[in-house]
């Protein structure tokens, strides 16, 4: 890590003093609060007093430990950009300096005297080498080459599924600073669409974790850098999926109709071109959209289309990566039966948790709030009760902050 500065330091040092604040609001020692995060009391010191910062996992786990409802990670997200972006410029600042000493050791001068036309040439010159060795890099990515990015995501999604996106977050923006100058730097148009299509798959991840993480601003730009690249692919159909995903940001925002509107569009766009799993997809999202904004009858009838559409075997196109089949329409066909209020919503809802594949874990998760309400609606709050416990853990395990806070959020209105 770059040398801390003073204002880095004050940061973490205030972020601890938060988690002491909740802590002792909660009634709880140091003591208490390690053995809940699993961490040692002489670490939750030490991040108290603001000398070391522990993982994002650690500030999920306090945050939902004290009931901060999200303020003590939104806060610790907080303090990584201002690191971030500290560590960047520090960066900058000692690669500027390293230019400066190349040029000087290398101006051909005797004396070291420093002539302005010859720095201005060097610096052309270094621009131009750095250029040259970024479009060689580019030259040298074939198939094989994306074949592997794809391959790579791939192992990232299973584990994403099944751990959550704080544990390959970074990651997923490993990969995507990668692609992205090879992309920028592709001549060749077959090269760029192949790299285009792979970076827009990464974006979109990155999206969701960020959705799921309550990074709602950082999110939006994932999925406005997946557009992007999604046009460069040329591919119709990944980018009515990104669009239709990014509406899920609209609705956690309280756009309803803005998000009802944009998935519409993007059904309505891939028509022509979209594979059937897909349409089925886009449907189901427009229905959410539409059971978000209060539209039920509406949304039932997306529900009905996305059916129709799912193909009888489940068949996963390369691009776009979707999670679709009867299992998962039915879980969120529950979902829109709960915002509406239909007590159908408690069988539709339990039939799905029986049958999802038990390693889409963050799914589950979300399976579980939905039930929850369902439950409260349905007055079997006893019932609601069991399933928000087993949620919270869930939440808990993948770093889910979207869905603990739409457990507080049932807590309060039930």
């Amino acid at each position: 890590m770059a040398h801390e500065t003073d204002a880095i330091r004050e940061r973490k040092r205030a972020l601890g003093r938060a988690l002491a604040d909740h802590r002792r609001a909660a009634g709880l020692s140091q003591r208490e609060i390690a053995h809940r995060v699993h961490y040692t009391r002489t670490a939750v010191s030490h991040a108290e007093a603001g000398r070391h910062l522990p993982t994002r996992r650690f500030w999920a786990d306090a945050d939902d430990a004290v009931d901060a409802d999200g303020a003590l990670l939104d806060h610790f997200d907080q303090v990584r950009r201002a690191i971030g972006e500290s560590e960047r410029v520090q960066r900058e600042r000692e690669q500027t300096a390293f230019r400066r000493r190349a040029r000087r050791d290398h101006s051909g001068y005797a004396d070291g005297m420093a002539v302005t036309g010859a720095e201005s040439e060097s610096t052309s010159d270094d621009e131009a080498q750095e250029l040259a060795a970024a479009l060689h890099s580019a030259r040298r990515v074939g198939p094989d080459v994306v074949a592997l990015f794809a391959a790579q995501l791939a192992q990232i999604r299973t584990l994403d599924r099944r751990l959550g996106g704080g544990l390959v977050r970074d990651e997923v923006r490993a990969k995507i600073g990668q692609i992205e100058p090879l992309l920028r730097h592709s001549v060749d148009p077959a090269t760029r669409r192949s790299l285009a299509t792979v970076l827009t798959e990464y974006c979109t991840l990155a999206g969701w974790q960020c959705l799921d993480n309550g990074l709602l601003g950082e999110a939006w730009q994932h999925y406005e850098n997946a557009k992007t690249a999604a046009r460069e692919s040329g591919n119709a159909a990944l980018f009515a999926h990104v669009i239709a995903e990014q509406a899920f940001v609209l609705i956690d925002i309280g756009r309803t109709v803005d998000a009802a509107e944009v998935t519409g569009h993007a059904l309505a766009a891939a028509r022509q071109s979209a594979p059937a799993i897909l349409l089925a997809w886009l449907a189901a999202a427009h229905g959410e959209a539409l059971a978000a904004d209060e539209r039920p009858a509406q949304s039932l009838r997306a529900f009905d289309r996305a059916g129709r559409a799912l193909p009888a075997e489940t068949v996963h196109a390369e691009t776009p990566y979707v999670a679709m089949n009867d299992v998962h329409l039915t879980r969120w066909r529950g979902h829109a039966l709960a915002r509406c209020g239909e007590r159908s919503a408690v069988t539709v809802l339990s039939d799905a948790l029986q049958a999802l594949d038990p390693s889409f874990t963050r799914a589950e998760t979300a399976l579980r709030v939905d039930l929850t309400h369902a439950l409260l609606h349905a007055g079997e709050r006893d019932s609601a009760v069991e399933q928000a416990a087993q949620a919270r853990t869930l939440a808990g395990q993948v770093g889910s902050v979207r869905q603990r806070r739409r457990l507080a959020r049932l807590a309060l209105s039930g």
